[in-house]
């Protein structure tokens, strides 16, 4: 973790007063999902993303379906900036 690595929010406050600190976790940064990892398509599976998408619009095979790109990756991001603003 950052935390772990001297990144954790209060040692960068004492190095920057004023600094806004995000952090995002795909399950919560609590509960027992906790300390799994997640990137787009574990969240776009877990989720049930990938079942509605297949649904909606089948590909050449039957089954879940991912999105093309990592649309929440990126929206996550864009929104978690968005939020610090």
């Amino acid at each position: 973790t950052l935390g772990g690595r001297g990144f954790s929010p209060e040692s960068l406050a004492k190095l920057r007063p004023g600094i806004v600190f995000v952090s995002l976790c795909a399950f919560g940064h609590v509960g027992p999902w906790a300390s799994r990892r997640g990137f787009d398509t574990v969240v776009q599976t877990v989720s049930g993303i990938t079942s509605r998408q297949g649904e909606l619009f089948p590909g050449a095979a039957p089954g879940p379906q991912f999105y093309p790109v990592s649309a929440i990756d990126y929206l996550t991001g864009y929104l978690m900036a968005f939020g610090a603003m």
